[in-house]
């Protein structure tokens, strides 16, 4: 299967580049520093880091460093150790709601990506970026400052975090959905394959005056 000129961005310099500046705005968002105008402060950095990387050569063809699931699972129980008792009740829920799709997710990463499929990248950089880069930045503030700091929008870092959990949640319980969604229709198509096959056979049978 070809790679599409989007897959190939996504795993480009460029992209990597502009992603980890983005989080840089995520982090100050979380700590307070900059109030509403985030998204744009974030998009600019990414921008900022997208252009600051050459161009990859057409004839390069990136691809994604290999993950070891067995080693992305450990850092996420880590991860679950770590935050035991110093998440609010709602951003802890959140948390393992997503750590416990990517657990369903991971260990058919590889066959998401030779398939081209979109939640692959989504699973991929969850679990290696955006969900611990998420918790560690919060856990990174005094813990009262976490709670009742009010940002310029009104909210806390805590309800900030509680936010951005319960989409990271959301997105990774959809793809585990459309998961369990191709698994169900490839049994299905399966069962009519034998269907079909077991029919002919018994026709076959049928019509030379045997008997199954």
């Amino acid at each position: 299967m070809r790679t599409s000129n989007a897959a190939l961005y996504l795993s480009s310099t460029k992209h990597l580049a502009g992603t980890a500046l983005a989080l840089v705005g995520l982090t100050l968002m979380l700590a307070g520093v900059i109030g509403p105008g985030w998204p744009v402060i974030t998009l600019a950095l990414y921008a900022a880091g997208a252009l600051a990387m050459p161009a990859t050569p057409r004839t390069a063809r990136p691809t994604a460093t290999p993950v070891h699931t067995a080693d992305v699972l450990a850092r996420l129980q880590a991860l679950e150790g770590r935050t035991r008792g110093r998440l609010p009740r709602e951003a802890d829920t959140h948390l393992h709601a997503t750590i416990r799709a990517l657990r369903e997710a991971l260990p058919r990463l590889r066959e998401l990506e030779k398939r081209g499929d979109q939640g692959a990248y989504l699973v991929r950089e969850t679990a290696l970026s955006y969900l611990p880069t998420t918790v560690e930045s919060y856990l990174a503030l005094p813990s009262v400052y976490a709670r009742l700091h009010r940002r310029p929008d009104g909210r806390t870092p805590a309800q900030a975090l509680t936010e951005q959990l319960a989409l990271l949640a959301r997105v990774m319980g959809q793809v585990v959905e459309e998961l369990a969604s191709d698994d169900a229709a490839a049994l299905e198509m399966h069962g009519r394959f034998l269907e079909d096959r077991f029919r002919a056979a018994e026709l076959h049978l049928t019509s030379t005056g045997q008997h199954p």
